[in-house]
């Protein structure tokens, strides 16, 4: 798919480039930079440790409350983002 053009633009003492909205990048999220030796500009996204911490929370909250899911409620809940399509 491609994405309509974006434009490099002064800010203060930086230059910064627009993220499309349909990306889906949070507020505040971290990224590496990278400049590629073709001239690609590179950036991967950083799970900071709170993130991580957040996740390990939900995971163990989710076990706490027994609010497991099986494989069927998983494919009902996120198969329209791809959960069990790559089953045989």
């Amino acid at each position: 798919m491609r994405y309509k053009t974006v434009k490099a633009r002064k800010q203060g003492t930086s230059v910064t480039l627009t993220i499309p909205a349909q990306f889906k990048v949070c507020e505040n999220a971290l990224f590496e930079p990278k400049l590629l030796d073709d001239g690609t500009i590179q950036y991967s996204p950083i799970a900071s440790s709170a993130d991580i911490e957040h996740d390990r929370r939900m995971i163990e909250q989710s076990f706490e409350y027994d609010k497991l899911l099986t494989e069927e409620d998983m494919k009902k809940r996120f198969g329209k983002y791809g959960w069990g399509k790559d089953e045989d």
